[in-house]
C-alpha cells in the first residue's frame, strides 16, 4: 500500500538539507552514513555529520558522539513519534 520506499532518494535529499544546515537531516545522513541506507557505509562521514548535527544543538547526535559504541542509543520513528532502542 503507498508508493514503494526510494532510499537512494530519501538520503540525497537529507543529505541537501544537512549542507543547507537543516539540523534534523545532518542526523538523518548521519544514520544513513553509518548504517549504509541509500548510500554505501561510510563511518568516517557518518562522524562528519553527527558532529554537524550535535554543533547545532541535536542532543541524539551528542548522545551518539559521547557513548559506548556497544551501547549505542538508536532512534526508530514511527509515524513522527521516536521510540528508544538501546541494543
Amino acid at each position: 500500500m503507498g508508493l514503494p520506499a526510494d532510499l537512494e532518494k530519501a538520503f540525497n535529499l537529507y543529505f541537501q538539507a544537512a549542507k543547507s544546515g537543516h539540523t534534523a537531516s545532518a542526523y538523518r545522513t548521519a544514520m544513513c552514513c553509518e548504517v549504509g541506507i541509500g548510500t554505501k557505509r561510510d563511518p568516517a562521514k557518518a562522524l562528519q555529520f553527527y558532529r554537524k548535527a550535535a554543533s547545532q544543538g541535536d542532543v541524539a547526535s551528542m548522545f551518539k558522539l559521547g557513548s559506548d559504541p556497544p551501547k549505542r542509543l538508536r532512534f526508530l520513528i514511527v509515524q513522527g513519534s521516536y521510540y528508544y532502542v538501546v541494543y
